[in-house]
């Protein structure tokens, strides 16, 4: 399966552009998917948990359609930043970039981009693919390292060995997973700890053996 793209619009007009636009620049690479549009901003996360996700273009304006979502762009995106600190996110408007997108809050955000640069053969939409694929490079090697951390410390954690900081990197690498990733990472968590058991059972059975020689 590749990587996936999720855009966001409210517009139906807007999400089909969007939609064409994403699929122009990255559908070689990437699978390019509509996420629906909720009123409970915690709802996102059921669509974007235990996939792999590559990154989320969201509209800025969200209640042009005239659905109440009680939420913009910039406030979504500051939401899934706090659970997805590393996800590429993407600002997209089709109106001047001013007010909220140009607040502080807006920075939680890789970039906020106008329409017009995801237009397909443009100077801007090339510059933009390969900053793109540049984020999404730097997001995939960031989670590789913390996986591989994080693998590292849970078999001495189960085995009780981690020292105070080292159970508080493990703790912190644990509570700032990935969503996209949990799913399996909790499946490796449970192969490692029934692979545990099994050593823990046969050094047992090893000590037996080695008493009953010596006695």
């Amino acid at each position: 399966m590749k990587p996936i793209i999720y855009y966001l619009d409210d517009i139906p007009e807007a999400r089909r552009d969007l939609r064409m636009q994403l699929r122009a620049l990255f559908e070689e690479d990437f699978e390019v998917l509509e996420l629906p549009l909720e009123r409970d901003i915690n709802r996102y996360l059921r669509h974007i948990s235990d996939l792999p996700v590559a990154a989320i273009f969201i509209d800025q304006n969200l209640d042009e359609s005239g659905a109440i979502t009680g939420y913009t762009g910039v406030k979504l995106a500051s939401f899934l930043r706090i659970v997805l600190p590393n996800l590429p996110l993407y600002l997209v408007t089709a109106h001047p970039i001013q007010g909220e997108l140009e607040s502080e809050e807006a920075g939680n955000a890789e970039d906020v981009v106008a329409k017009t640069t995801l237009l397909l053969d443009s100077p801007a939409s090339r510059r933009f693919r390969r900053q793109f694929l540049r984020d999404v490079g730097r997001y995939n090697d960031a989670l590789s390292k913390n996986q591989r951390r994080f693998r590292e410390l849970l078999p001495r954690k189960l085995r009780g060995e981690l020292e105070p900081e080292q159970l508080a990197e493990y703790e912190n690498l644990r509570c700032t997973r990935d969503l996209v990733t949990e799913a399996a990472e909790e499946a490796n968590t449970s192969a490692v700890e029934q692979k545990m058991e099994e050593i823990e059972k046969l050094l047992a059975e090893v000590e037996k053996v080695r008493k009953a020689t010596n006695s």
